[in-house]
């Protein structure tokens, strides 16, 4: 390339490298090794052609109609000529050397050997010989990459000849000149030269010819039109010429005189024609450079052009306007453009310089240039050698950006990135974000870890399959925020009791939120959407609302514990001098049997009868007194509020119980079903799991229609756990079942499925939570339609319930002194009744005179007080005695119709007394007042 210092150049330079970058096939140069090729393989089908020819004894194979066969050695040169140059396309470099070098041979021994090479001779001419031995010197020297400009001297040298020669069989020219027949070469040999050697110019890109047949300027646009011209015009009208004298339809004889003349008229014509047209070229190259420039000062797009061979470094305007420079101010050398880079990359652009090459004749690097102002632009160099066959480096072009901006906003952007990096990595919220198709683009780890999916994972896949969502309550497919932002167009959240599936099937509640991304003009970008995990808020807040029921239930266990005891007390009075009224009248009932006997011994008969009968009042009496007794023990166990660590429950009596408290609800319903096995006690409280089989009880019942009882059952079983020491309690019936939406919250407080008014929603939470608190589980499953079946797995107690003490008959004791303090005066007397036989007993219904007088001193063996009294309790007897007498505390047994005051609960759990619960067994009373007796 020619060096200047106009603008022109330099925006020319610029202009082929867009050319270059754009493909544009008028300027690739890999056209003409497709010519080359197509060429060599033409003079490769002569040559073989000549061979078959003189194999086959017909040499005229190759005479192409003009009279003068292929010489031998001129075949078998074309062929060694075409397998060096197709060598050379293909960069085989020794392949290409060892046939140029049989070529070279060939041409040796031809014009060595030769002597009869004229136009009928067996050799070649010396001209042929001499051609054949040029083109092999110039493949050697092409293939080294030594003396290229000597090659392509040599290669154009035998292409001229080898044009002569056609066109002096084509003119028909013979003689006539100085060594005409020494220079004879014939017309197939001249073809096949011709086309070798137009090969072998066209298989360096970075020859002259190719790189001026290439060029986009005038003289390449000159040269492109003058090729054709120059070399297949005069060969057409030879051509034409040979033809016509052939076929007799004319004998023109132009000879030399007529060639030249034909060449020069063809020359003006071809110079006029092209004039016009490289006007019209030189007119668009221009508006192409001014286009450039423009394109160039609006782009920040500047170009150069460097020679390296004398440091020439030449900038186009835009350069300078970039760096805020005048021309005149910066020389034009490579030192003083390097002037205007940071210290630090100078280096790079002249490495980058020096290590162009045919392997690697571009690069691309970023630099730091200084602007007149002081501060340094970010400039990103684009650069393309142009390099010669020897890797020389003639020349070197490229343009210059200035990406300063842009760089500027990429770092800011990365520091926008890094700080939002930052804060989704550190937040305790998870993001993901989408685009506007619902697809993901980013996870934080938050969002990753509630998810199961990695961002890599997940990205550029569908929210849906990532992100999946249930209603925790009806277990429904909730639908992704995302759509409904897209759908709607704004902010929204997820509805409460949300719950993420996460990929390996565990779920845990979240809440949240999606929104939109928009642009300036409001279009959606995006969708950003954050959510939490609030597992353990909600199950705190689900922890809280089973305390509040546990709470609630409790209140309502200790009203009815209070007013069960109340009631228990009230009763507990009366029946227990109805009790030992009815013992005293079975003693009396003795008695008279036996005067009655001893003084009507003639009717001893018909009276006994009587009193029988008597009797058989007395033990109904006694019998109905006792149920009522026992109801009333029962109803105040079941009603207790708190138990005891380590209380012992007999599963099969607490079945039966709570059995036959819900039995009024499940007759109207169902066929009770028994099935208690014999399984070990439970380390349970009896009030407390009463409740909880109380509650599946009547829920059961509950669950079944009335009217027709026949065709329901309602079971109850007990059985131990297989493999395991857990007691299992069965409440299984037939009725209406749950649906399986419902099943996962069944145990929630205040969920129910029944009626408004009919439930509360407390009874089964309750019921888990006692469960629970006793080491056990409670399950449930059900069909809707068909049933449902409620297991209690308790574990067995780690020590048995003691058994209630046998009482031995009543053995009388040696006589005592009783005193009997109870504010009902029919209580007192009934105890009285019940001891007199045996005991010297006192009755006072006035607890402070009784209280004073054992503070007098009177005497007792032993004292029966009644713990709860209007004006003065037992305890406060007990309490005043501490300090007057001690020692008669050991003495004192109390009697109670119920504790139900915690006071009096917690006298009883302190206290040394001995205490008997109204009614009063006349048993336990004995035994009590024998161990007091029998301490004495």
């Amino acid at each position: 390339m020619v060096r200047g210092s106009s603008e022109s150049s330099i925006l020319l330079g610029g202009l082929m490298l867009a050319a270059k970058a754009e493909g544009n096939p008028e300027f690739d140069p890999i056209s003409l090794k497709r010519l080359a090729a197509i060429l060599t393989g033409c003079a490769a089908a002569i040559g073989c052609a000549g061979l078959l020819g003189h194999a086959t004894g017909n040499p005229g194979i190759a005479e192409f109609g003009c009279d003068q066969p292929l010489r031998a050695a001129v075949a078998l040169g074309l062929i060694a000529g075409a397998v060096a140059v197709a060598a050379l396309l293909t960069r085989r470099l020794e392949a290409a050397q060892a046939a140029a070098g049989v070529l070279v041979a060939v041409g040796l021994s031809a014009l060595m050997l030769g002597r009869d090479f004229g136009p009928e001779g067996a050799w070649p001419s010396p001209m042929t010989a001499m051609v054949l031995c040029a083109l092999g010197t110039a493949v050697i020297l092409t293939s080294l990459s030594r003396a290229s400009a000597l090659a392509q001297g040599l290669a154009l040298a035998c292409l001229a000849l080898s044009v002569f020669g056609l066109l002096r069989t084509l003119f028909g020219v013979e003689g006539g000149y100085p060594l005409a027949n020494w220079s004879w070469i014939t017309f197939p040999a001249a073809l096949g030269l011709w086309m070798l050697c137009a090969a072998l110019v066209l298989t360096q890109p970075a020859g002259y010819v190719p790189r001026l047949l290439t060029r986009p300027a005038p003289d390449g646009v000159m040269s492109r039109r003058l090729m054709p011209a120059v070399m297949l015009v005069p060969l057409a009208l030879g051509s034409v010429r040979m033809l016509g004298q052939r076929l007799g339809l004319f004998e023109p004889d132009l000879g030399l005189a007529g060639m030249i003349t034909a060449a020069m008229v063809f020359m003006s014509v071809f110079i006029v024609v092209t004039a016009k047209h490289v006007g019209r070229v030189d007119d668009a190259r221009g508006e192409a450079l001014s286009s450039l420039a423009e394109a160039q000062a609006i782009g920040g797009l500047g170009s150069w052009l460097h020679d390296p061979r004398d440091g020439h470094f030449e900038c186009s305007a835009q350069v300078f306007r970039i760096c805020g420079r005048e021309r005149a101010d910066v020389a034009p050398t490579l030192s003083a453009f390097l002037g205007l880079l940071h210290e630090d990359d100078r280096p790079l652009l002249t490495s980058h310089l020096t290590g162009l090459s045919l392997e690697s004749p571009t690069f691309q690097i970023e630099l730091r240039m200084r602007h007149a102002d002081g501060r340094l632009l970010d400039m990103w160099m684009r650069a393309r050698g142009e390099i010669d066959s020897s890797d020389s480096i003639r020349s070197v072009m490229g343009t210059l950006l200035d990406v300063t901006e842009r760089r500027r906003n990429e770092r800011e952007l990365m520091m926008r990135e890094a700080r939002l990096s930052t804060t989704l990595t550190s937040i305790g919220d998870a993001v993901i974000a989408t685009d506007p198709e619902g697809r993901v683009e980013l996870m934080n780890p938050v969002a990753e870890l509630l998810t199961g999916w990695t961002s890599a994972e997940a990205s550029g896949r569908r929210l849906s399959e990532s992100f999946k969502i249930i209603n925790e309550r009806t277990r429904a497919p909730v639908e992704s925020p995302v759509d409904r932002v897209l759908r709607e167009g704004r902010v929204v959240g997820l509805a409460n009791h949300t719950a993420i599936t996460r990929r390996d099937g565990t779920e845990r509640s979240i809440a949240d939120s999606a929104a939109p991304i928009r642009d300036a003009s409001g279009a959606v970008l995006g969708i950003v959407m954050v959510f939490r995990d609030i597992t353990e808020e909600r199950l705190a807040e689900l922890e809280r609302e089973r305390l509040r029921a546990r709470l609630i239930q409790a209140d309502r266990m200790a009203s009815l514990g209070t007013m069960a005891a109340g009631i228990a007390h009230e009763i507990n009075n009366p029946l227990s001098f109805i009790q030992a009224n009815l013992s005293a009248m079975e003693r009396y009932l003795d008695e008279l049997e036996g005067r009655w006997a001893s003084a009507h011994r003639d009717s001893h008969r018909a009276g006994c009868d009587r009193l029988r009968e008597t009797r058989e009042v007395l033990s109904d009496c006694q019998e109905g007194a006792d149920r009522v007794r026992r109801i009333v023990k029962d109803l105040t166990m079941f009603a207790r509020g708190q138990e005891d660590e380590g209380e012992v429950a007999d599963v099969h009596s607490v079945a039966l119980f709570s059995l036959k408290m819900a039995e009024l609800q499940i007759r109207p319903r169902a066929r009770i079903v028994k099935e208690l096995s014999d399984v070990p006690s439970v380390a349970a409280g009896h009030a407390r799991l009463g409740q909880v089989l109380l509650n599946l009880l009547v829920n059961a019942a509950q669950a079944i229609p009335e009217g027709t009882p026949e065709r329901h059952s309602v079971r109850l079983a007990t059985y131990m756990e297989n493999g395991s020491e857990r007691v299992i309690i069965e409440v299984s019936d037939t009725g209406s079942g749950i649906a399986p939406e419902h099943l996962p919250r069944l145990f929630d407080p205040f969920f129910t499925t029944k009626p408004v008014g009919a439930g509360t929603g407390l009874g089964l939470a309750v019921c888990h939570g006692i469960i629970a608190s006793l080491g056990g589980e409670i399950k449930v499953e059900s069909k809707l339609g068909a049933g449902t079946t409620f297991r209690v797995l308790l574990p067995k107690a780690q020590h048995t319930r003691p058994d209630e003490p046998v009482l031995a008959p009543h053995l009388p004791a040696h006589r005592g002194r009783i005193f009997v303090i109870d504010d009902d005066a029919r209580v007192g007397k009934s105890i009285a009744r019940t001891l007199e036989p045996d005991h010297d007993v006192v009755v006072m219904t006035d607890a402070k005179q009784a209280l004073e007088r054992i503070i007098q001193g009177d005497h007792f063996d032993a004292v029966l007080c009644d713990l709860m009294m209007p004006e003065l309790s037992g305890m406060e007897i007990h309490e005043r005695l501490q300090v007057t007498h001690p020692s008669l505390l050991k003495r004192f047994i109390f009697v109670t119709g119920g504790a139900f005051t915690p006071r009096a609960q917690a006298f009883l759990a302190s206290a040394e007394a001995t205490c008997i619960s109204k009614p009063i067994d006349p048993g336990t009373l004995f035994e009590a007042i024998r161990k007091i007796l029998g301490s004495k």
